[in-house]
């Protein structure tokens, strides 16, 4: 994520030094977005750019706005750093410290619950916890292991 967490800061950095690379009435996703890429919400931009001459603080907020920004990107991303501790950490250490990035267990139950609803809308949210717990704990491996066909 390094060269990512990069890319933000410079970004900040820009803006700061020039806000008009966002607020002047030539500025598109072009000067303005980290990426280059167009807008997601373009409407928010273009509503931003016709409020701008009743805003004469707004300059000022963006620059505020920013350097808030560039001040926790900079202290959340110095363990990254090349000479941070997850660098300079060992292969054994980074194995014990492994976790996942994202929270994908939890979204992925609530996702798989979605898709549920959608194949079987009548089934209950207990009916559904009972078949992921089922093919989660692989339970029928356990059954066929354990019981018999008279259990």
């Amino acid at each position: 994520m390094g060269p990512v967490h990069d890319k933000v800061i410079a970004h900040c950095r820009a803006v700061i030094d020039n806000p008009n690379l966002i607020l002047s009435l030539d500025a598109s996703y072009m000067t303005g977005s980290m990426d280059g890429k167009i807008w997601e919400l373009p409407d928010a931009f273009y509503a931003v750019h016709a409020l701008a001459p009743g805003l004469p603080h707004l300059h000022g907020a963006m620059v505020a706005f920013f350097e808030g920004a560039l001040e926790t990107w900079l202290h959340f991303t110095i363990e990254y750093q090349p000479d941070g501790p997850i660098a300079s950490a060992s292969v054994a250490e980074r194995h014990q410290a492994y976790m996942r990035s994202t929270n994908d267990n939890n979204e992925g139950g609530l996702s798989g619950k979605c898709v549920t609803t959608r194949h079987a809308s009548n089934m209950t949210l207990k009916a559904h916890n009972a078949r992921a717990m089922y093919r989660k704990n692989n339970i029928a491996r356990f059954i066929h292991k354990t019981l018999t066909l008279t259990d």
